[in-house]
């Protein structure tokens, strides 16, 4: 937050003081966030302060991933109908990550009764499913870390892919002199 005051107050002050090199860096700045976006990259990738992924990191990921592939998938639903939601039914941006609270609120426990009562019909015995219910809110914080670290991964693999690239290149001058 301070960091963002930071830079609005140097913008604010760039443009009264140098308009031509304010109308500059917004060039500068739609170049990036355009070959960011088409490329699906986020600004962390091409900062100094990016770690890529350590072995450590990697191998806790694969030791993990059967326990969040379950939690992601069982926690799907109730995860991505309060994005859809908010994102195509709801125009005012600010209101968006309140119905998304509020919707997941009222849906996940929903969502682990319906699952709950359809297990009841599939596993043998009660207490398969009373420790299925119990395992739906805990797996679900180590799906979205799995989810997390697999959009890290690939978004890393493209980079490397990627990052000797022409377009990549242009860039990452661009965000130097922008940074500049």
């Amino acid at each position: 937050f301070r960091n963002s005051k930071k830079i609005i107050q140097a913008i604010e002050n760039l443009v009264i003081t140098n308009e031509d090199k304010a109308i500059e860096l917004k060039s500068l700045s739609e170049r990036y966030q355009q070959i960011i976006t088409k490329n699906e990259f986020r600004d962390v990738l091409f900062s100094k302060s990016y770690q890529k992924p350590t072995l450590v990191e990697r191998v806790l990921f694969l030791l993990i991933s059967p326990i969040g592939l379950y939690g992601w998938l069982n926690n799907l639903l109730p995860f991505l109908l309060p994005n859809w939601l908010a994102e195509n039914k709801i125009k005012d941006f600010g209101f968006r990550s309140s119905i998304k609270a509020a919707t997941a609120l009222l849906l996940f426990p929903l969502f682990y009764l319906l699952q709950t009562t359809i297990s009841i019909f599939i596993l043998p015995e009660w207490w398969m499913v009373g420790v299925y219910f119990i395992s739906l809110p805990i797996t679900f914080f180590m799906g979205v870390w799995w989810r997390r670290k697999i959009k890290r991964f690939t978004a890393f693999g493209r980079w490397n892919a990627m990052k000797e690239m022409i377009e990549i290149q242009e860039a990452i001058g661009y965000r130097k002199e922008i940074v500049a």
